[in-house]
């Protein structure tokens, strides 16, 4: 008697809470179907904190404005494309006149005068794939080293107003962030500096050579890579700016915090 007593208490305790359960799954279909008839509109959120310039109240314009935002998750991996062809190129050009250089040094007097013809070939050949690399990259590093110079300004500015304000994991990201741009703007500055450095040695190079014991053919070709090598080779943005270690530091990081210095002038006027 117990044990059906038990059971029986059992079976109505489950009976009760099926019941509960579809009570309760109804009256969710209910306030679903109360929300579905009422005329209401939900607005779908951005993706991006941003002050807009035109009022965000409808979804079609929230639509048009994700439309538009799709291809801002391809711009890293451009940037990362453009780097990376970028530090190529100059590092085969680089490769090149390294081994340019080797050849010049192993010159024996009086013997294989004869490779001076494709030494200048070569050094011409190289001169003009820097020159393409120029063209090719010159106004993208422009607008780079602007926009670059520009954000570590705000950076530093920022992170300065909201030391005492932000978290640490905001604060943690202002300063991966700075980092990331720093190590950005110095990685095309390293690659400068490389190109004027192994142009300057292919003109050192040059300058060693035996050249009053040269046939006058031969001291003609020397004179010529000697002239073609006086300047070295470099890259630059919009034709002005020449990127190496120097400008890095006395140029970029002056540049970035004298804005920097002009922003917390302004700010406490």
């Amino acid at each position: 008697m117990r044990i059906i007593k038990s059971g029986s208490v059992i079976l109505l305790a489950f009976i009760h809470s099926i019941h509960r359960s579809s009570m309760h799954k109804h009256n969710e279909f209910l306030c679903v179907s109360d929300l579905s008839t009422t005329n209401q509109t939900i607005l779908l959120k951005t993706p991006t904190r941003i002050n807009f310039f035109y009022k965000p109240d409808t979804n079609f314009k929230n639509i048009i404005f994700y439309l538009l935002e799709m291809p801002v998750m391809y711009t890293g991996l451009y940037r990362v494309t453009m780097i990376s062809l970028l530090m190529t190129l100059v590092f085969t050009a680089c490769s090149q006149l390294a081994i340019l250089s080797r050849t010049v040094e192993q010159i024996i007097p009086g013997r294989n005068y004869h490779i001076f013809h494709k030494i200048v070939s070569k050094h011409l050949h190289i001169i003009s794939m820097t020159q393409s690399i120029g063209r090719g990259f010159d106004y993208l590093l422009l607008f780079e080293l602007i926009v670059t110079t520009v954000l570590l300004g705000l950076i530093a500015y920022n992170g300065i107003l909201n030391f005492d304000k932000a978290d640490k994991l905001s604060l943690l990201s202002i300063v991966i962030y700075g980092s990331t741009m720093l190590i950005v703007i110095f990685g095309n500055c390293l690659i400068g500096e490389y190109l004027i450095q192994e142009s300057t040695n292919l003109h050192k190079s040059f300058a060693k050579c035996v050249w009053y014991e040269m046939p006058i053919f031969h001291r003609k070709c020397l004179l010529m890579c000697l002239n073609n090598s006086n300047t070295p080779l470099y890259i630059t943005a919009g034709k002005f700016y020449i990127f190496s270690l120097s400008g890095y530091t006395s140029q970029i990081l002056k540049t970035s915090m004298a804005y920097f210095s002009m922003l917390r002038t302004l700010t406490k006027n």
